[in-house]
């Protein structure tokens, strides 16, 4: 099995702060929103970074899959920059494959996220895309969904990609494609981004080529509208044919063949959310690689997703494959 994901490539920029400062700036906690430049430089100016980390969702996931041995490829988009130096550089550590280019200096800085993590380990990200979203007019999809072998490729899609057209127009190829060997996974990384693309969400769900949808109970009972994160599971279930959903400290659920299952997650001390869910998705991700049930599937995630919560930053600080079996 082959697994790409495609992505924003973002350097992650880490402020730690309080509850009260994002109160006090009418901020949201848990959000994110899309930033330009000039928005970007004066929370830089008013937050100061105290670490950086390559991140965006996607990068993440398959950050952890490549310490997992798995060789998988990310597409993405980043400017002939420092920061997109550094994000190549890292990924490529991690055993990850860099199948996306550099931009050009004259589109746009490499895409950037100001996380802001508060005392109580939540994250609220200000996010500037710059040359992430430049999908379409950088990225060549044939070595992906043109390959003629027979091996089985996933390809795992964040939801964020809905926020830039070029993104959702890169989704469109994918879905087109009827290979049956070519599985779709997508994330909806974020409530408020569900609350923002229903609509085109439910669209790609009805095409009957998501394989697997991950989420959080904020996300997929926000996609139904309904209370119950297990009633949601099972009315997405009906178009893709597993649903995986966090359930925070409750562990997780997931949907698969009409039956639900459910796993729980160890006890852990919550230093920053950030990647959670993100990690959780890596977890799982190995587990279909390694041709595991989805009840094992999900015990990966959480033992992912548990430990990555335990220190600031989205990337493995731990070998976990001893844990993973």
């Amino acid at each position: 099995m082959k697994i790409y994901g495609i992505g924003h490539a973002i350097m992650d920029l880490i402020v730690e702060s309080r509850s009260e400062v994002l109160n006090q700036l009418g901020i949201d906690a848990g959000s994110m929103t899309l930033i330009d430049e000039e928005e970007s430089r004066n929370l830089l100016n008013f937050f100061s970074p105290d670490r950086f980390s390559s991140g965006g969702s996607v990068g993440n996931t398959l950050a952890a899959l490549g310490k997992f041995g798995t060789l998988p490829t990310f597409m993405g988009v980043v400017a002939n920059d420092s920061f997109g130096a550094a994000y190549v550089d890292d990924l490529t550590e991690t055993q990850v494959a860099y199948q996306g280019i550099g931009a050009g200096e004259d589109i746009s800085s490499t895409g950037h996220c100001i996380v802001v993590v508060t005392e109580d380990g939540q994250r609220t990200m200000f996010t500037n895309l710059g040359s992430s979203s430049k999908f379409t007019e950088h990225l060549d999809l044939d070595p992906i969904i043109g390959e003629i072998d027979e091996e089985e490729k996933i390809i795992y899609l964040e939801g964020y990609l809905f926020d830039s057209p070029s993104g959702d127009r890169i989704i469109s190829s994918i879905l087109s494609n009827q290979r049956k060997d070519l599985k779709i996974a997508i994330t909806l990384s974020d409530f408020f981004l569900v609350d923002r693309h229903r609509k085109r969400i439910w669209e790609i769900l009805e095409s009957g080529r998501v394989s697997l949808l991950f989420a959080n109970e904020a996300e997929i009972t926000g996609l139904c509208e309904v209370e119950s994160a297990e009633a949601a599971a099972l009315q997405v279930a009906k178009l893709a044919e597993e649903v995986a959903v966090t359930l925070g400290d409750r562990g997780a659920l997931v949907v698969s063949g009409g039956e639900v299952i459910y796993s729980a997650t160890r006890a852990t001390s919550v230093v920053d959310t950030t990647g959670a869910g993100d990690l959780f998705a890596a977890g799982y991700l190995y587990g279909k690689y390694a041709g595991r049930d989805v009840e094992t599937c999900s015990r990966f995630g959480n033992i992912c997703a548990g430990e990555i919560i335990t220190h600031f930053g989205a990337r493995l600080e731990i070998d976990l494959r001893s844990q993973l079996i």
